[in-house]
C-alpha cells in the first residue's frame, strides 16, 4: 500500500530544468520546500566522484563554527548541512519531521549529481524513507547531452566556477583563455561532466524503474508535461509560469561543425541508449543533435 507522504529524489540532470521544476513545486500547497533545493548530502557521502563536495561542506561549516559573534541564517544552513552529512540518519529524519511539522505531503532533494549515485546507495535511500513510512519517487530530467554540456560550460563561465586545479592537471593554466569549442573537447571527459551526462547509468541504477518519472527538457515547459507530472506525483494542479526559465544561459555564438562532430561521437552511446529506451520518433523531435545519429 502506498503511503500518504512522498520524497521526490531529483536525479538531475544538471542544466536540464531542475531549478525551474523545483521553483514550480514551491508554489504547490502539498509541497514543503525545506531549507535547500540541493542538500548535497547523498552525493557527498555515497559518490566517490565528488570528494570536493564533502570537503567543501566541512570547510565552510568549520569556518562558521570557529568565528566569533552571531551566526546568520545562511550560515546556520551550512551547519545543518554539516550535521546531516556527518550523521546521515539526521538527513532522513529531517524530511520526515518537515512533513509532520509543516503538515505537508511532499518533500524532496533536487541535487543534480544524484545522477551518479550507485544502485546500492539508491536502495539505501529507498529503505530509509520506507522505514519512515515515506514513499520515494525518483524524477530524472534529461536534456540533449551536447546542449547540457554546453549550457553547463556557459554557466561556469558566467559564475567563474571552472575548476582550475583540474585543468592544471591537463596542462592548462587558465581555462578562461580557451573558447567554448576548445573547452568542449576537454570537459566531457572530466569527472564532473562524465557523471552528469551518463544517462545510461542513471537509468539502469534507478531502484524503481516502474516508478521513476522521466521528463525531457524540451517537453518540460508545457502544460501537457506539467499535467503529466502532477498526475504521477499526485497533487493539485497549479498553472506554471512558462515564461521565466531559471538559470538559463543564452548562446552568443554557434559551435564549429568539427566540435559538434566530436561531441556527437563522444555521446553516441548515450543517444543510442535513449533512442532505444524512449523511441526514435519522440527523441528526434526534442534533441537538436539527435538527427546526426546513424541508425
Amino acid at each position: 500500500m502506498p503511503n500518504n507522504r512522498m520524497f521526490l529524489l531529483g536525479m538531475g540532470a544538471q542544466k536540464a530544468g531542475t531549478s525551474w521544476h523545483y521553483k514550480y513545486l514551491t508554489s504547490v500547497d502539498e509541497f514543503e520546500s525545506g531549507i535547500f533545493k540541493e542538500y548535497r548530502v547523498l552525493d557527498a557521502i555515497y559518490c566517490p566522484e565528488t570528494p570536493r563536495r564533502y570537503k567543501g561542506t566541512m570547510k565552510v561549516a568549520s569556518q562558521v563554527l570557529s568565528q566569533n559573534g552571531s551566526v546568520s541564517s545562511s550560515q546556520q544552513r551550512f551547519i545543518h548541512r554539516l550535521s546531516v552529512t556527518l550523521h546521515v540518519q539526521y538527513y532522513y529524519d529531517h524530511f520526515a519531521n518537515l512533513l509532520i511539522k509543516q503538515n505537508k505531503k511532499i518533500v524532496g532533494d533536487f541535487t543534480p549529481s544524484h545522477s551518479a549515485l550507485a544502485k546500492t546507495a539508491l536502495q539505501k535511500v529507498s529503505n530509509e524513507f520506507t522505514a519512515r513510512n515515506i514513499d520515494v519517487k525518483p524524477i530524472f530530467l534529461m536534456r540533449d547531452p551536447i546542449e547540457r554540456a554546453w549550457s553547463a560550460l556557459r554557466t561556469a563561465r558566467r559564475d567563474k566556477s571552472l575548476r582550475k586545479d583540474e585543468f592544471r592537471r591537463l596542462g592548462i593554466s587558465n581555462p578562461y583563455t580557451l573558447d567554448d569549442d576548445e573547452l568542449l573537447k576537454i570537459l566531457p571527459d572530466t569527472t564532473g561532466y562524465k557523471i552528469r551526462s551518463n544517462y545510461q547509468k542513471t537509468i539502469e541504477n534507478a531502484f524503481s524503474k516502474e516508478n521513476i518519472i522521466y521528463v525531457f527538457y524540451k517537453e518540460l515547459f508545457t502544460d501537457n508535461s506539467i499535467n503529466w507530472i502532477v498526475d504521477r506525483i499526485g497533487f493539485e494542479y497549479i498553472k506554471p509560469n512558462l515564461k521565466n526559465i531559471a538559470n538559463s544561459s543564452s548562446k552568443t555564438s554557434a559551435l564549429l561543425a568539427k566540435t559538434l562532430t566530436y561531441l556527437h561521437d563522444r555521446y553516441d552511446a548515450t543517444y543510442r541508449f535513449v533512442r532505444d529506451r524512449f523511441g526514435s520518433e519522440r527523441v528526434a523531435t526534442i534533441r537538436p543533435y539527435y538527427q546526426k545519429v546513424e541508425s
